[in-house]
């Protein structure tokens, strides 16, 4: 069981550093178009960028705030307690 929960736990983290590069270079694209020109209102299509970007903020966030748990009787509460008194 432990076995499994590391090795979900690992391919996890792998997701939120392949996610994380994926958000530098869409910030990266849309901080460079927005740069590259006048000062006027962002396009629809520089808004849905910036939208994807917020979508993939919150998602990676999620995913780093949660880590996987399998249930198991490790997650039962006070069994460490009862188990060596």
């Amino acid at each position: 069981m432990r076995k499994q929960e590391r090795a979900l736990n690992t391919e996890r983290q792998k997701t939120i550093v392949k996610d994380t590069a994926l958000l530098g270079k869409l910030v990266s694209d849309l901080n460079a178009e927005i740069n590259g020109r006048e000062q006027s209102p962002l396009t629809a299509e520089q808004m849905q960028k910036l939208a994807e970007i917020e979508k993939l903020a919150h998602a990676i966030r999620d995913k780093m705030s949660t880590p996987i748990r399998l249930p198991g009787p490790s997650a039962e509460p006070g069994l460490f307690h009862h188990r060596y008194q």
